[in-house]
């Protein structure tokens, strides 16, 4: 049955191999820990009913129409977790690291330029 989920999410985000994306279901997920079988039972039961060859959106859709509030959770766990996997973060910003944790400085930077802007909005702020 959490079979259908997997596909459902590898439709969702089937990666791209020619940027180096992943699908969702390569980035190792523990899928216990984020997506429930109790809290998910009947979405996953609806996505099982979709045909191999049917559009991810109006799957989607159909489970929206189900279930709203625990499709879009769905989607929006879905979505965080792949978004935000260091796999796909890497790739999406070409190797280089957020700024926090890692330190990073960055080039001096002439504040000259910022001054009209100062100037302009000096009056907003008193």
């Amino acid at each position: 049955m959490m079979n259908a989920l997997h596909e459902l999410l590898d439709r969702m985000l089937p990666g791209d191999a020619s940027r180096g994306l992943p699908a969702f279901s390569a980035l190792g997920m523990d899928f216990d820990t984020h997506f429930p079988a109790e809290k998910y039972a009947a979405v996953v039961e609806l996505a099982s009913d979709a045909a191999a060859d049917e559009d991810v959106n109006q799957v989607i859709r159909r489970l929206r129409g189900a279930d709203t509030p625990l499709t879009q959770a769905l989607v929006e766990t879905a979505l965080d977790l792949y978004f935000t996997h260091p796999q796909v973060t890497a790739v999406l910003q070409q190797g280089r690291t957020t700024l926090f944790p890692h330190a990073r400085s960055l080039d001096a930077m002439n504040y000259d330029l910022l001054e009209p802007v100062f100037e302009q909005q000096r009056g907003s702020f008193s």
